[in-house]
């Protein structure tokens, strides 16, 4: 009996060492990604430059784009709803610059390791690289559609006070959620490939049932929907200390149990699945 338990015993040792080894390599991958930011910096650069070659004026077709929208959208949903024109389009704008943010970013993270399976087989390069490259080039664009922001300060008189810094730990708050998010993401759909099409479904139905054409006050109930809607807390916890309102402690609860489930969710999935995604894509 002694002699035949020995070789599972074995067995499960080696499970567990393997295991073990796993986890500390992935924790390395993540200490390594975030230090090697020269890497995915000037990556993450390179493909704006790429893109936007032989172009007069770059990213910011983007944001004249977005701009564009949000002032036709602006005035239609103004006269529809019947509200205020100057307290409607900060409100959209945000919105819309916000989201520009999150949906981009998620989707691309989707199919992050499938893009770049070459360089991950034949390459030592941190994983977590890849996702902090797709978030740094999502970064610059929201730098650039930001100056929609500027503008809607510089026109419609937009109150500036010490109450609009809350919005710079609001968003590095959101970042490491999407961060999080991304990276569950990254992990899941190089598993299953039909995953990112379900997630490009879910962004594209959030968008409409987000506070974004339309402010959360305007339902005479707090709906089901809003409440259980994690968007509706990333965008109101930026938003609010930029239009001059110091977000709720409602708003703060809700984004951190969302950051602390995503960042959860993302650092488990990829610490126990780090070793297999070379194979999966």
């Amino acid at each position: 009996m002694n002699a035949s338990s020995t070789p599972s015993r074995s067995v499960a040792l080696q499970r567990r060492n393997l295991q073990g080894r796993g986890v500390s390599r992935a924790i390395s991958d993540l200490i390594d990604g975030f230090a090697a930011w020269q890497i995915w910096a000037n990556l993450g650069w390179n493909d704006i430059r790429t893109r936007y070659r032989r172009s007069m004026i770059g990213p910011f077709w983007i944001t004249i784009s977005m701009a564009v929208t949000v002032l036709a959208l602006g005035f239609l949903y103004a006269r529809l709803f019947r509200i205020d024109i100057e307290a409607f389009l900060p409100m959209l704008a945000l919105g819309f610059i916000l989201w520009g943010f999150f949906a981009p970013t998620l989707n691309e993270c989707c199919t992050i390791f499938v893009a770049n399976q070459n360089f991950i087989k034949q390459a030592t390069i941190p994983l977590t690289v890849y996702i902090n490259q797709a978030i740094f080039r999502q970064l610059i664009t929201f730098a650039h559609n930001f100056i929609i922001y500027f503008g809607m300060v510089f026109f419609l008189n937009i109150p500036i006070g010490w109450v609009t810094l809350w919005a710079i730990p609001a968003f590095i708050l959101v970042t490491i959620t999407i961060f999080g998010a991304g990276l569950f993401l990254a992990v899941v759909c190089a598993r299953f490939r039909d995953i990112p099409n379900i997630v490009q479904n879910i962004l594209q139905i959030g968008f409409y049932l987000s506070p974004i054409l339309w402010s959360a006050e305007l339902l005479p109930e707090r709906a089901f929907f809003l409440t259980w809607n994690p968007f509706y807390y990333l965008i109101y916890v930026i938003r609010m200390p930029l239009l001059g309102e110091a977000p709720t402690p409602e708003i703060w609860l809700g984004t951190g149990v969302i950051t602390l489930v995503c960042l959860t969710l993302g650092l488990v999935s990829f610490l126990l699945m780090r070793r297999r995604i070379a194979y999966w894509v």
